[in-house]
């Protein structure tokens, strides 16, 4: 077991199931998203935690295949799922390179607030493109610790740096508009939520 699984194993028991009406950030998110979303469209939730997104967009959808690392998310996600009769979600531990994982075979992909997070992102981004179908779209909610503004970003960076967190990459605006460019995704939309750190919401199709 790798230590970003034990950490975000740890985590599992405090993420939330289902946005609340006072997840401001997480209710932007979503309305940003679901113009980009249809009643045929087979969607993957990259970093799916225990399913919050995943169980929103999928009465939107034909299905949702949510992913993460940690086998304790995985499993609240499974429990979530049962609980609420949600049929048409499923959840897998895996990576994003995974081979489980077919090419081709996604319309939407979702990478919220996972980016900064892996160890090579613009290996991921290439990936991300190799699942979409062509003309799908990547859709990306991405902290920009290295933005300013924000009294996390030192700290955060501290504990990475001491391998007490996973690595967190400080990503400025810019560089995330850069790393979906150079994947050469035509880009659709690029905004910035509020929030400290600022949050960027990017949509791009893959050519």
């Amino acid at each position: 077991m790798s230590k970003s699984e034990r950490f975000w194993d740890r985590t599992a028991q405090r993420c939330a199931s289902q946005v609340s009406e006072e997840d401001t950030e997480a209710i932007t998110t979503l309305a940003h998203t679901r113009k980009y979303l249809h009643a045929n469209d087979v969607v993957l939730d990259f970093g799916c935690a225990t399913g919050k997104y995943a169980f929103e967009i999928a009465p939107l959808v034909k299905e949702v295949h949510g992913i993460d690392i940690s086998g304790e998310m995985i499993t609240a996600a499974k429990q979530n799922a049962v609980e609420g009769n949600v049929t048409n979600v499923q959840f897998m531990q895996a990576e994003i390179t995974d081979p489980r994982l077919e090419d081709e075979s996604f319309d939407v992909i979702l990478a919220y607030n996972i980016l900064h997070l892996v160890e090579d992102p613009p290996r991921v981004v290439e990936k991300i493109k190799e699942l979409l179908k062509p003309g799908g779209v990547f859709i990306s909610v991405t902290p920009c610790l290295g933005a300013g503004g924000s009294l996390l970003g030192v700290p955060i960076k501290l504990l990475s740096f001491l391998r007490i967190v996973p690595v967190v990459h400080s990503f400025k605006t810019n560089d995330v508009e850069t790393l979906i460019s150079n994947a050469r995704f035509d880009l659709l939309e690029i905004q910035t939520l509020s929030g400290s750190p600022s949050n960027i919401f990017l949509a791009g199709r893959r050519k």
